[in-house]
């Protein structure tokens, strides 16, 4: 099958102007070094700054498979599939590459993150470049755009969390670029380009690798390029039909051998660790958390405090900012030409799925800015182009020549001072006190229990998940709620070792009752005692008495 070629080929990319060239260094410069300055370990940073409790939990993972225990946690003894197996398999390499080394794992781990930061600020911006195309002002919006996404304090955490974020981000912007230019190609078409569908359906099937949410990008793909050819009419609808088919189909094929190894092995093609995490959430409870997070994504670089998220007032704040920034897109797309309107279209499913999904269906609110932050890549480029498009309709004077470089000095200025509040805050870490107690209490041959293993069980490699999130026992138990019975009955490791101690969090804040509230269910209170329960330091110690 072949194509033809447009009788008018689409004009090239705007270049850059001097002035937005030197501020996208500028942010580059600065997103550069707030990924870069924490892995220089000043006061213990690289541990502590960028690996999240769930980044741990990815880290172990490959840290087994290097060692050649393949997907498994609790020094190798318990398989897991609660994992997103992509950038596990990079993890992997670079724990292969420090021959097991927990700490130059890590390291290597956040170079690769930086690096594909990089790639995907880059590959932004030839997005931008690419849509934009046709403005007069396209090459310095796309330019800035990128920078200003990549220099984000909303951005930046997630894309060096030593999860798959990162790569997730990558591969959902090389998804949209390739598609983009496969939807354009040719106006109007009659066949059915077979070559172009294929490599798009790979790609979208690396990014189901990477994530599996990923089906909202292949979905919100293929029904965008079905899109054009219906405004497009005539045989173009049928041609798109079966090319959004053939990439929808090739991308499935490309994720199937996960699946399968999911269902087989583990009996659901969900990874365990959605399960756990969707387990006791109600429809509707997170729809209170996307106004605020939808808004920081808008707004590019300004973070909105934690506390000032839910507050009604606040919430109803950032609800009207939110339904003021729809507004203005809604208006952006009223002069938008073809190849605006095509990326809009996609960007629009994409932004609906994922607000659905996550905000009326799924659970872990305290996730909720990971779980969006694919919608920070079409609310960047949305952003910049307004403020573009709304200056360049400005009347010639003094205001319209100043607003450029009041507008830069305030982007610098913000990204500089909330990425500095990054590296301020770079010490701490909501689990370490676990890790420490552990290391300073606990011999490397004991096995011990946690809901929120991540950290923990990186450093103690005996340490049992009791949160099913990586471990498919426990997640039974959880469902069943035997999950006391598991803490005392279980055995582990060619020994068949019990558990000796519980730490973690003494109260927790999402919503869970914190370890030390153990003591009191049945039969823990009758085989451990409480014997740390410090509230300063939320940490909760129970230790197992007598012979097990």
């Amino acid at each position: 099958m072949s194509h033809e070629p447009s009788a008018t080929p689409p004009p090239a990319p705007r270049a850059i102007g001097r002035f937005a060239r030197l501020v996208a260094v500028l942010l580059v410069a600065i997103g550069t070094a707030s990924r870069a300055a924490p892995l220089l370990d000043q006061g213990g940073r690289m541990l502590r700054q960028w690996p999240t409790e769930d980044g741990y939990l990815m880290l172990t993972i490959a840290r087994n498979m290097a060692l050649g225990h393949g997907m498994s946690t609790a020094d190798g003894t318990l398989p897991t599939n609660g994992t997103q197996p992509g950038f596990n398999f990079v993890e992997a390499a670079m724990f292969a590459l420090a021959h097991g080394d927990k700490r130059n794992g890590v390291l290597l781990t956040q170079g690769v993150s930086l690096a594909l930061a990089l790639v995907a600020a880059w590959t932004l911006f030839r997005l931008g470049q690419r849509v934009l195309r046709e403005r007069s002002w396209g090459g310095d919006a796309a330019a800035i755009a990128a920078a200003a996404w990549f220099a984000s304090p909303n951005v930046v955490p997630h894309s060096m969390n030593c999860l798959e974020t990162g790569l997730y981000h990558l591969l959902i912007l090389r998804s949209l670029l390739v598609w983009h230019r496969f939807a354009e190609r040719r106006a109007p078409e009659t066949t059915v380009a077979a070559t172009g569908a294929l490599g798009l359906g790979l790609l979208l099937g690396a990014a189901l690798w990477a994530r599996i949410d990923g089906v909202f990008l292949v979905a919100a793909v293929c029904l965008a390029h079905l899109g054009v050819g219906v405004a497009r009419g005539g045989a173009a609808v049928r041609a798109r039909f079966l090319e959004a088919t053939l990439a929808g189909a090739v991308a499935v094929a490309v994720f199937s051998p996960w699946l399968i190894h999911n269902k087989t092995q583990f009996g659901s093609f969900m990874p365990i660790s959605g399960t756990a995490q969707a387990f006791g959430a109600q429809p509707g409870d997170n729809l209170s958390s996307v106004p605020a997070k939808l808004a920081e994504y808008a707004s590019v670089v300004v973070p909105i405090p934690d506390p000032l998220e839910r507050e009604p007032g606040m919430l109803a704040l950032w609800s009207i900012v939110l339904v003021a920034w729809l507004a203005g897109v809604a208006v952006l797309r009223r002069f938008a030409n073809a190849s605006e309107r095509a990326f809009m279209l996609v960007a629009a499913l994409l932004f609906a799925c994922f607000v659905v999904y996550y905000g009326a269906l799924f659970g872990a609110a305290y996730f909720m800015a990971r779980y969006l932050s694919p919608l920070s890549i079409g609310c960047a480029l949305a952003t910049t182009a307004g403020a573009f498009a709304l200056h360049a309709r400005l009347r010639a004077g003094a205001t319209r020549r100043a607003l450029p470089a009041v507008g830069a000095v305030a982007l610098l200025a913000v990204s500089s001072a909330t990425n500095a509040r990054l590296y301020r805050d770079g010490t701490s870490h909501m689990h370490f006190q676990v890790v420490e107690w552990t290391e300073s209490h606990v011999a490397e041959f004991q096995w011990m229990a946690a809901v929120q293993t991540g950290t923990l069980g990186f450093f103690h490699d005996r340490t049992v998940n009791l949160d099913g999130k990586v471990n498919p026992d426990a997640l039974k138990h959880l469902i069943a709620q035997t999950t006391p019975q598991y803490v005392v009955e279980g055995r582990f490791g060619p020994e068949q070792g019990a558990i000796e101690y519980l730490a973690d969090w003494a109260h927790s804040n999402t919503g869970a009752i914190g370890i030390s509230k153990w003591i009191e269910l049945d039969p823990i209170r009758e085989h451990f005692k409480l014997i740390v329960d410090d509230a300063e330091k939320n940490l909760a110690v129970l230790k197992r008495e007598g012979a097990p």
